[in-house]
């Protein structure tokens, strides 16, 4: 969610035990306020749909949000306590989390690389809780992460969320996700996507966190953006900053693969991260993450770890700077997106 710049007066000052304290911010199909119950004091976030995203498309994935965060119980995923989803109001309360963004902590640039480490660790420890109920998030970014009262990060908005089992939706009208930040399946086969995107979305977190950049650099329109996600290969993040040990580097790049069979799995990511054992009979890529059982200290001791990557794997591209224009390769990649003329907004033809 971002910051609202104009106050959203579609709540009534009261909603059920709920009373109306301030609005935290506004984003994408709805505002979030604080709100506070009235017999017990406590105060939680509430997510009510802005007006001009309903819609059969904007209400189904508000359904799907509320229907996954439900089946979700784990300290790294937002957790819901309340939905409505019947008329005249959508919404839903949630915990509220007085720390921030991690967006908002990315400001100033780049985390140290043990706290970039254990941010990463623990997201991943939660996707991993969400893929094993079959729940996808889709757009993991800086923005939709936010810190408790403790301090640990918390991976909230899954509004454009579905569960493996379910009817895909049809992606028409808007982009799901954020281009930056979106595998690259999810720009040619939007509606087969799996949760290798999402690992996907946990390596570009972590190269956010490590170097202060998207692995993706913006191109000045969204198609142009796309283009750079099917083609451009990320500079290792130690390149960028000599104290990410390469170790640690390459396991964020092996997460950032154009290939969803070579990255690992989000416990995968989260042991390797985390410095813990992966148990053998779990493990996709076994022999490169067996390099990275000590990962988590050899992010902080800068020690060199050769990469070697997957046995029989393809090899990735050679990293370099992003293109100027689209290849034609790009181009015939790329599904029909037409341009709104903002340039901020892309639709399927």
């Amino acid at each position: 969610m971002t910051h609202a710049r104009e106050p959203f007066d579609g709540l009534p000052e009261r909603v059920g035990p709920y009373r109306r304290l301030r609005q935290l911010g506004a984003g994408g199909m709805g505002a979030v306020f604080e709100v506070e119950h009235e017999e017990t004091g406590a105060r939680y976030a509430l997510k009510v749909i802005l007006p001009e995203a309903l819609g059969v498309e904007g209400l189904a994935r508000f359904r799907q949000e509320a229907e996954a965060m439900a089946r979700l119980d784990h300290r790294h995923l937002a957790k819901i306590h309340t939905a409505r989803l019947e008329p005249p109001l959508f919404f839903l309360v949630l915990d509220l989390y007085p720390g921030g963004t991690l967006e908002a902590r990315l400001a100033d640039g780049p985390l140290p690389v043990a706290e970039a480490t254990s941010i990463a660790a623990r997201v991943a420890d939660g996707v991993a809780h969400a893929h094993a109920h079959g729940v996808l998030h889709r757009d993991i970014k800086p923005e939709n992460v936010l810190f408790d009262d403790r301090g640990q990060p918390v991976l909230a908005d899954f509004g454009l969320s579905r569960g493996d089992s379910a009817e895909r939706m049809t992606q028409t009208g808007d982009l799901l996700g954020s281009p930056t930040t979106m595998a690259p399946e999810q720009v040619t086969d939007a509606k087969g996507v799996g949760p290798p995107a999402d690992v996907y979305g946990l390596g570009a977190l972590l190269y956010r966190m490590l170097t202060g950049e998207p692995p993706i650099p913006t191109a000045a329109t969204v198609v142009g953006t796309l283009a750079r996600v099917l083609e451009h290969a990320p500079r290792a993040p130690h390149e960028l900053r000599p104290e990410v040990s390469p170790a640690l580097s390459a396991l964020c790049l092996r997460a950032l693969s154009k290939q969803p069979e070579l990255r690992p799995s989000a416990r995968e990511l989260g042991d390797a991260l985390a410095g813990r054992s992966v148990a053998p009979g779990r493990a996709r890529h076994a022999r490169w993450l067996a390099g990275a059982g000590s990962l988590a200290a050899l992010a902080v001791s800068g020690v060199a770890v050769v990469w070697v990557g997957p046995r029989g794997g393809a090899s990735e591209p050679p990293r370099g700077p992003a293109p100027e224009a689209p290849s034609e390769v790009a181009r015939a990649q790329l599904p029909r997106w037409v341009e709104s003329l903002d340039g901020r907004h892309v639709a399927l033809t």
